[in-house]
């Protein structure tokens, strides 16, 4: 057999699979993808989109492990292997704009899990794809401990949750949009939100129509770039959170 560099698969850490307990008593179905270990490893909360999973995320998880990052994905209440905080089965299609909102306890689920798994608790970023994205905005603008977010087509207002107000709360940290341009109404809500971004915003604008999820499985030059991004933010050891000019 001949010799050749090392498979980077081999050198990856395999997933872990987790049942997490939301604040109100869900059950969240979750995978932790481990970095390579590292004494200040840095990881992302991946938030699916509506009628997504966890699943979805895979290649993008393996992808930022490669990096050194670790990433933690998980089905959203009404999707997938999760269940309501009663322990049922529940279904996205009945939620009303409150039921979407309780999901943000999903993502402090997913977050809090991070640390006991060697994942420093102070250098986190979450990213979000659709309604995902939305939701991600209002979980960062609550956790000061998330240094990066990246919303992929977000949108002013999916299923009545919407996203300005959570986003200009989302201080002294960094942003990235990611939109296509085919895809208007993403396209023009992440151009609102950068013009009224309350700190560092970087918008980044594809051709084509692709849309959240999409964008991340068919797109190799967006997941790329959102890599680095993300790289260039927790992996830069003298990293500090932008501050708001007075």
């Amino acid at each position: 057999m001949g010799c050749g560099p090392r498979d980077t698969v081999s050198a990856i850490e395999t997933p872990i699979h987790l049942t997490l307990t939301a604040a109100d008593g869900a059950q969240i179905s979750a995978t932790l993808y481990p970095a390579r270990k590292a004494q200040h490893t840095s990881g992302v909360v991946l938030v699916h989109d509506k009628g997504g999973n966890a699943a979805q995320w895979s290649e993008f998880a393996r992808r930022l492990q490669r990096s050194g990052i670790a990433a933690i994905a998980f089905d959203m209440r009404g999707h997938g292997a999760s269940t309501s905080p009663e322990g049922e089965p529940a279904s996205f299609r009945d939620f009303t704009p409150h039921d979407w909102l309780q999901a943000i306890y999903d993502i402090q689920a997913a977050r809090n899990a991070l640390p006991a798994h060697g994942i420093d608790p102070d250098n986190l970023a979450v990213m979000g794809a659709g309604m995902g994205a939305n939701l991600s905005a209002h979980y960062a603008a609550q956790d000061e401990t998330i240094q990066a977010l990246v919303l992929v087509s977000p949108g002013l207002e999916y299923d009545g949750v919407t996203i300005r107000k959570a986003f200009e709360a989302y201080k002294f940290r960094p942003s990235l949009l990611v939109a296509t341009e085919g895809d208007t109404y993403a396209a023009s809500s992440a151009q609102t939100l950068k013009r009224h971004a309350a700190t560092f915003c970087d918008l980044r604008e594809y051709p084509g129509g692709t849309r959240g999820m999409d964008i991340i499985h068919s797109m190799a030059s967006a997941r790329e770039e959102i890599t680095f991004w993300l790289e260039s933010i927790l992996l830069t050891p003298k990293y500090a959170p932008v501050e708001e000019e007075p």
